[in-house]
């Protein structure tokens, strides 16, 4: 008997995959109609209230007049299919409470302009405790700045920062004992399938915390176990805010989810082969050369001939044929109708000075790792100042498409595709304005575009708070619920709450707590972090200029035509 295919729980992608994935895994390459429709729908939806617009017959004849004269790849087929699909997306919007809209991709989702999606005393409240906690009187000694950030990238919280170490990292059982984490490879990368190992860390996983979800309680979110390297006592006024922001943003991150989970959304199928590609005129004059015979009437080599008339295939390509049909379908995802979430939380301030005035860009990358199986990045960026537009940028990898053996031509005309180039599109972007709130799945490669001070004379900055979403249905992941805290400093605050030890004069106390191993040391913290940050770094090319096979990620795969 064949062996049973694994029965996955999740129906949610992953970016891990490998250089030729199966059915099922990885996204479709898309014809360049299509990408001219994502495009030019992505430009009408930045509009202010489109969804009125669109229906205004006159508005319509105005936008393809200009759609027309601006770009040759807008043809009257892709015109009308842009318009045409206007009405589904205006139901995704509407289906998020007027609160959300997609963006450069279908499953990338933002609030609305002029919509606050976290309201004024709920922002206000987490403005103030985050400064007061975590900002005021740091000295520029003890600020957290991020490894090779030029000092310009604060961290506040970060989840690098005493992270899980396979190996080390005590985790409580049942039985109310703690065991250092077991690392089980094959375990970690079943939860998806034909997970490469790229994309699984050996050493660390980041830890995140239990957002209870309770519908019918006061608060729909509130935190049950401690978020990593935000101090569960001293900062405890920040927890709720924090619980609170995420529920406000749960209409976006369904939104975002349902998409997800839902078959991927292929508008043009593109046939390919000679009779679907080629005119007949083309296919007549070329048969004639293919029969085997020694010579042509005029003497020369038939496959000479071939080859002459082969080299002017571009010109015989048939056009496209496409239209609108019927919208998608989206699957009805509702993450509170899980229990317990595993959330990992982050905040981070962009930091720009009359001396460090430029922000150059971050690189690109995916969230994590399969150890955290992270399925969502939600980013609210509550304060902005002094600082150009800045924008988060999104490509996508896909698949190799479908064609015949050598047609370089047929991959060009298509899909714009060479042999060698990189099997990635780059989908737009998405403004980073301060109240605006971005939801996307991990599946693409993100990163923040260059930006710099609006007024060089003086400080500006930008700051965030970001969710990292484990897929709910991954259970594997370990959360802060079963980790003891690991800062040694927040352990050294809570001997000090013991009334016999603090009877020790403060010398005698401060070397006793020196000699632990565990909780570590900030110092020992920072080290670690740059051992994670090394492993997790974009996979380099050798010195041939070569990727090591194994370490081709979807975004460093290149097109190969396939010519024999």
């Amino acid at each position: 008997m064949p062996p049973k295919k694994p029965v996955y729980k999740s129906p949610f992608q992953h970016p891990y995959f490998p250089d030729f994935p199966g059915d099922g895994v990885g996204m479709t390459a898309r014809c360049k109609e299509e990408w001219a429709i994502v495009e030019i729908s992505t430009t009408i939806r930045l509009k202010p209230e489109w969804w009125t617009k669109y229906k205004d017959q006159v508005i319509l004849e105005k936008w393809r007049k200009e759609l027309q004269e601006q770009s040759e790849e807008a043809t009257p087929a892709v015109i009308d299919y842009v318009f045409q699909e206007l009405e589904w997306y205006e139901k995704l919007k509407n289906e998020s409470g007027d609160l959300f809209q997609p963006m450069c991709h279908e499953s990338i989702f933002a609030s609305l302009d002029g919509i606050q999606v976290i309201e004024d005393d709920l922002k206000s409240l987490f403005r103030r405790e985050a400064f007061k906690l975590l900002e005021e009187g740091v000295s520029e000694g003890k600020k957290d700045w991020h490894p090779n950030s030029n000092n310009q990238v604060l961290d506040l919280v970060h989840p690098s920062l005493y992270p899980l170490q396979y190996g080390l990292t005590p985790v409580l059982q049942s039985d109310g004992s703690t065991k250092p984490a077991p690392f089980d490879k094959d375990l970690i990368k079943s939860v998806k399938p034909q997970v490469e190992n790229f994309g699984v860390s050996e050493r660390f996983q980041w830890l995140p915390s239990i957002f209870k979800v309770n519908k019918s309680g006061e608060h729909l979110i509130t935190i049950e176990s401690y978020i990593n390297n935000l101090h569960p006592v001293r900062c405890r006024s920040l927890y709720q805010p924090i619980g609170d922001i995420f529920a406000r943003c749960v209409p976006g991150i369904n939104s975002c989810l349902s998409r997800a989970v839902s078959t991927e959304y292929v508008r043009i199928d593109v046939p390919y082969g000679e009779d679907e590609t080629y005119d007949e005129e083309f296919l007549k004059e070329i048969r004639k050369y293919t029969g085997g015979d020694d010579e042509a009437e005029d003497g020369r080599d038939p496959w000479d001939i071939y080859e002459e008339i082969w080299d002017t295939r571009e010109d015989h390509i048939k056009p496209l044929e496409f239209s609108y049909t019927a919208p998608p379908e989206t699957k009805k995802f509702d993450i509170t109708d899980f229990n317990d979430l595993r959330v990992i939380t982050k905040l981070a301030n962009i930091v720009l000075t009359p001396e460090s005035p430029e922000y150059p860009g971050g690189s690109w990358h995916v969230e994590g790792t399969i150890n955290e199986d992270i399925v969502a990045t939600v980013l609210y960026y509550y304060d902005s100042e002094n600082i150009t537009e800045s924008n988060l940028s999104f490509r996508m990898a896909f698949n190799e498409p479908q064609y015949e053996q050598g047609d370089d031509v047929f991959c060009r005309v298509r899909y714009g595709l060479e042999n060698e180039q990189n099997l990635t599109h780059r989908l737009g972007s998405v403004e980073a304005k301060e109240n605006r709130v971005t939801i996307f799945p991990n599946v693409f490669q993100h990163h923040v575009d260059a930006f710099k001070l609006s007024d060089p004379s003086k400080p500006g900055h930008r700051k965030i708070l970001c969710f990292f979403i484990v897929d709910p249905y991954n259970e594997q992941v370990v959360a802060t619920d079963k980790v003891p805290p690991q800062q040694h400093d927040l352990w050294v605050d809570s001997l000090k709450g013991d009334g016999y030890l603090t009877k020790f004069p403060v010398e005698l106390f401060n070397k006793i707590t020196d000699l632990v191993d565990w909780p570590i040391t900030l110092e020992k913290a920072k080290k670690v972090r740059e051992e994670l940050i090394g492993e997790r770094s974009e996979t380099h090319a050798t010195a041939d200029g070569n990727y090591d096979y194994e370490d081709l990620t979807p975004f460093t795969r290149e097109f190969s035509l396939c010519e024999h």
